[in-house]
């Protein structure tokens, strides 16, 4: 069954027998599957995110976005970037993160980084970019260590455009 979060991050689940006759049994129900790393983006705000090095050059934007209505935008400026920590992760389980990326201009350059949230067991992405500014699909292998959480860190390293930043999932 395809489920679709609130804005609020919440599934309200009804498990019903609709008629009377006979017996049904509901066990080990569980909601699976991507977990939504943009919470904010549709609704216009960026508050699950924090913001450093000119953190005024990000923010939640409809000019650019690859599905929905919004993204998040990251103006030029000196190694800009936002991260959100995910907790609730099981150690030594394997997710994918998937995000989409797009720049403005053919120089533009943007980075994936992810952490346990104390700087370790870290993976990251070379600079990314794309000639063709056309939406390019990041996917990014990250095992949970003790700590059951993630810190997802996009960046803009370069550039005279816009990057922008849209549909993030983490997968199990």
């Amino acid at each position: 069954i395809a489920l679709k979060a609130t804005n609020g991050g919440a599934v309200r689940i009804h498990l019903n027998k609709l008629d009377s006759v006979g017996v049904l049994y509901w066990d080990d129900v569980s909601v699976t599957g991507p977990v939504s790393l943009n919470p904010g983006y549709e609704g216009g705000s960026l508050a699950y995110w924090n913001k450093a090095n000119n953190p005024e050059l990000i923010t939640a934007s409809a000019a650019q976005k690859f599905a929905g209505v919004y993204a998040m935008r990251i103006d030029p400026g000196p190694s800009t970037y936002a991260w959100t920590d995910i907790d609730g992760l099981e150690a030594g389980v394997a997710y994918v993160l998937e995000v989409w990326m797009k720049g403005t201009s053919t120089e533009d350059r943007g980075q994936v980084t992810l952490h346990d949230t104390l700087g370790g067991n870290s993976v990251q992405t070379t600079d990314l970019g794309r000639a063709e500014m056309e939406w390019l699909r990041i996917r990014m292998n990250y095992t949970a260590n003790s700590t059951g959480k993630v810190r997802v860190h996009l960046g803009r390293t370069g550039g005279s455009g816009a990057i922008f930043w849209d549909e993030l999932s983490l997968t199990r």
